[in-house]
């Protein structure tokens, strides 16, 4: 393989060949994480089981992590070898870092900490359904606060799709998640398409096209 050599913008000099090697190493790590999961979930993801009692959920939680956290290492393993290519890259610091919404309160986090976030949601939002914010608890985590934000009542989540997703819902996942069709939506973002009907996710596909074109198709 033949190798070019250039001066880096943040020091040193990039090998092009090992630098490419590098990020398609990177690249298979995230590519195995999302396919960990996939399979670590895939029981979830059939029709007519999508109401999971806690046990399996908790237990498929904890599946889908201890796959996570070896890809994880893997990937911290690859970006290391960047580092003599990139002397400013700082050490690896995801470890203590918790996910989007995975903030919950550290004390108690084994017994209960998603139990009490719930209750303290409810308490918050006594007029919205428990069923819609157990959901919501379920989905986003923490960031279910920033989703609802000064809703009262169902009506000020807006156009109801069913299945507990919401006009809000939509907009928040467009806003925040990249969503752009009605499948990101259905399916990636949430899998609220599992338990719809055909009637409703079409009512979700009309309402993306209306609200957010679909890109045209890369030639």
């Amino acid at each position: 393989m033949e190798s070019r050599s250039t001066e880096s913008p943040a020091g040193g000099t990039v090998h092009h060949s090992a630098a490419a090697a590098v990020h398609a190493l990177v690249f298979a790590v995230a590519a195995a994480a999302l396919l960990s999961l996939s399979v670590a979930t895939s029981a979830a993801d059939k029709p007519g089981q999508a109401d999971l009692d806690q046990a399996t959920d908790l237990q498929i939680t904890a599946e889908s992590l201890g796959e996570l956290e070896k890809v994880i290492k893997l990937a911290e393993s690859a970006l290391q070898l960047l580092q003599p290519t990139f002397p400013a890259m700082t050490a690896p610091w995801t470890r203590d870092e918790p996910l989007p919404g995975g903030d919950l309160p550290k004390s108690d986090m084994r017994n209960g900490a998603r139990a009490a976030f719930l209750a303290a949601l409810c308490r918050r939002y006594p007029a919205l359904p428990d069923g819609l914010l157990r959901a919501l608890a379920h989905r986003y985590g923490t960031r279910a606060l920033e989703l609802l934000g000064d809703a009262k009542t169902p009506a000020d989540l807006g156009r109801d799709f069913g299945c507990t997703l919401s006009e809000r819902e939509i907009e928040f996942l467009v806003r925040h998640e990249w969503a752009v069709t009605a499948d990101d939506v259905l399916w990636r973002r949430t899998k609220c398409g599992l338990p719809m009907n055909g009637e409703q996710r079409d009512a979700v596909r009309d309402y993306m096209n209306a609200v957010q074109p679909t890109p045209a198709p890369v030639r």
